[in-house]
């Protein structure tokens, strides 16, 4: 069995700039029913629509990128490539 640990980081020699994400794009009306910040520590019922996050030119992709905005709140955005 594989277990992983996440960790949350402000270094700048880390992360390049924090936050990393600086710009927010939805791809549907955030009043939209299937939105993701309609889903709080659940799995979803349904296939949610997400946000783009925009990484700042200073940061650096690391496996969980710093992020807040609309899209985003109480939700971890890992880089999973």
């Amino acid at each position: 069995m594989n277990y992983y640990r996440i960790r949350h980081s402000t270094d700048r020699k880390i992360v390049g700039k924090f936050t990393q994400i600086n710009e927010v794009k939805h791809r549907c009306s955030v009043d939209d029913k299937r939105f993701i910040d309609s889903v709080f520590f659940e799995k979803a019922s349904f296939d949610p629509i997400t946000s783009i996050g925009i990484l700042d030119k200073k940061a650096k992709i690391t496996d969980l990128i710093s992020t807040s905005g609309q899209g985003y709140m109480g939700k971890l955005l890992i880089n999973c490539n």
